[in-house]
């Protein structure tokens, strides 16, 4: 729904509680879900799981702590599995086509 109602509770040291006014928010625009990478840090394989369905079916890349192209792992899903077994333990980075970049720690 694009309309949400809510208040707060707050009780007191004593158990005693009041209610605030009741809020009404309206929500015009989509709510915005970031991408996210699990487990980090990591031992081996991730999974990235894909916040904008808006990215499947485009490339994301894999960089190192330095800045050095690793990969480009194409979108085929909302979640997918990523092999970072290859690579050493460090610092990395995915950077997706909207420009999110999702920081990896691979031990």
């Amino acid at each position: 729904s694009s309309v949400m109602y809510y208040r707060l509770k707050q009780i007191n040291l004593d158990g005693n509680y009041n209610y605030s006014n009741i809020v009404r928010l309206t929500y015009n625009q989509k709510a915005i879900v970031n991408s996210l990478v699990y487990p980090n840090p990591t031992q081996g394989v991730i999974t990235l799981v894909i916040g904008d369905k808006g990215l499947i079916g485009t490339n994301a890349v894999l960089f190192d702590e330095n800045g050095r192209l690793l990969e480009t792992i194409k979108i085929t899903a909302n979640s997918q599995s990523i092999q970072m077994g290859k690579y050493l333990n460090g610092v990395y980075f995915i950077r997706l086509s909207n420009k999110e970049a999702i920081r990896i720690i691979k031990q």
